[in-house]
C-alpha cells in the first residue's frame, strides 16, 4: 500500500476513534471537521514519518515538526495541553478544553497510567528519540 495512503487512512482510523470517544456537543463546520482529521494526520505522520520516508525534504520537515512540538509544549502555559491546537478545537466542540487529542498515547492508556509530570516526561522522551532518529537518518 502506499505509504501516503497508509498515513492518511490510520489518521482516518485515529480521527473516528477521537470522534467516538470525545464527540462534539455542539454542532461544527465541516471545514472544522475537515481541521480536526488533518490534526491526526498530522500526528500520525510526526510518529510514523521518520520510519517510513527516506527523502531527505520529509526528514527535514518532520524533524522541525518535533523540535516545534518540543518547543511548544515547553513554551506553553497548560502543562495538561501539549498541543496548542486543541483547545481551540475543544471549545468550539463545546468539551473540555484540556482533552488531548486520542493519539498512540491514548491508544495505549499511557495518559491515563502515568501522571501529568510522568506523561509529559514520557512525551518528550519520545519527541526526543524521534528527532535523534530523524537526525541519525539525515546523518546517512
Amino acid at each position: 500500500m502506499n505509504k501516503v495512503l497508509l498515513l492518511f487512512f490510520l489518521g482516518l482510523i485515529f480521527y473516528v476513534l477521537d470522534k467516538y470517544y470525545y464527540p462534539c456537543k455542539k454542532k461544527v463546520s465541516l471545514e472544522h471537521n475537515i481541521l480536526h482529521y488533518f490534526h491526526n494526520v498530522t500526528a500520525i505522520i510526526i510518529y510514523i514519518g521518520p520510519f517510513i520516508f527516506k527523502d531527505r525534504r520529509i526528514l527535514y520537515a518532520l524533524l522541525l515538526s518535533t523540535i516545534g512540538l518540543i518547543v511548544q509544549g515547553i513554551i506553553n502555559p497548560n502543562k495538561e495541553q501539549t498541543c496548542i491546537l486543541m483547545p481551540i478545537y475543544n471549545k468550539k466542540c463545546g468539551i473540555d478544553e484540556n482533552r488531548p487529542l486520542y493519539d498512540i498515547f491514548s491508544l495505549l492508556q499511557i495518559k491515563r497510567r502515568l501522571s501529568m509530570e510522568s506523561f509529559n516526561f514520557v512525551y518528550y522522551l519520545v519527541h526526543t528519540s524521534l528527532a535523534i532518529y530523524t537526525i541519525s537518518k539525515l546523518m546517512k
